[in-house]
């Protein structure tokens, strides 16, 4: 059985696109409700398929070495009134998951609501577009003033960091993009938020790190109280195992 202590915040990632063992997904496919088997069906592409295998194997797998049980298939998940999953039994347990082309990562921590997104760094989108359109006004003239060689990994650095908010708070797109900004400084990060949002910026600790030097993950906490967290990193696959890895943080809100 994991443990994980209260200031500690557990990072699992899974490269699903190296899973080549017909044995390994079979086992994970016997993890899946009937009601994700049907899902998982109604994928037409390979690639697909698996990612939604192996990330539901990994939070099933996971989250049952936490609670004790020995049948990951067993567990059962709902949705918050914000829409944000959760499981249908009595725990202090808190997850969120994410994933984008190549990489799954999944966040585990004790009581406080966390949020985290992932994103692939050479993955192209419209930045000038939607940095006016989403983004606070200084959001976008701060990304828009560097130099364009470095426009996409800035761009990804604050996308996810405001997914991981938006995911943390269970709000998802209903709460606006340009309602909050962040702000950089070196190795550290700031938010604050529009007097139409309101909210308290110490309430928030944020984590950017860099995976792979392929990928741009960040990780929002809620906490009202001040702890001092403690990020494990492991690396792996569902059943077959993980290892402790140290990404590099880029930047961080904890001063």
């Amino acid at each position: 059985m994991l443990k994980a202590a209260r200031n500690d915040i557990d990072l699992w990632l899974v490269n699903y696109q190296q899973i080549q063992d017909p044995a390994l997904l079979e086992q994970y496919a016997q993890f899946l409700s009937p009601e994700e088997v049907k899902r998982h069906e109604r994928f037409a592409f390979t690639r697909d398929k698996q990612q939604f295998l192996v990330t539901r194997a990994l939070i099933r797998w996971v989250l049952s070495q936490y609670l004790g049980l020995d049948d990951p298939g067993s567990l059962e998940f709902g949705a918050s009134s914000n829409g944000k999953p959760e499981l249908l039994i009595e725990t202090t347990l808190q997850f969120n998951l994410t994933h984008t082309r190549g990489l799954i990562a999944l966040a585990v921590m004790q009581v406080e609501p966390v949020g985290i997104d992932v994103e692939f760094l050479s993955r192209q989108a419209d930045i000038v577009n939607l940095a006016e359109r989403y983004f606070a006004r200084k959001e976008a003239e701060e990304l828009l003033a560097l130099p364009v060689e470095q426009w996409n990994e800035r761009f990804y650095d604050l996308w996810t960091l405001k997914e991981a908010y938006l995911k943390a708070c269970g709000t998802g797109l209903r709460t606006p993009l340009s309602e909050f900004c962040f702000s950089f400084n070196g190795e550290t990060l700031d938010i604050s938020f529009s007097d139409l949002l309101g909210g308290d910026s110490t309430a928030w600790k944020f984590w950017q790190l860099d995976i792979d030097k392929a990928f741009r993950l960040s990780l929002a906490v809620n906490d009202r109280k001040g702890h001092d967290y403690r990020l494990r990193v492991k690396k792996g696959l569902p059943v077959a195992g993980f290892s402790d890895i140290s990404p590099a943080i880029i930047r961080t809100s904890i001063r």
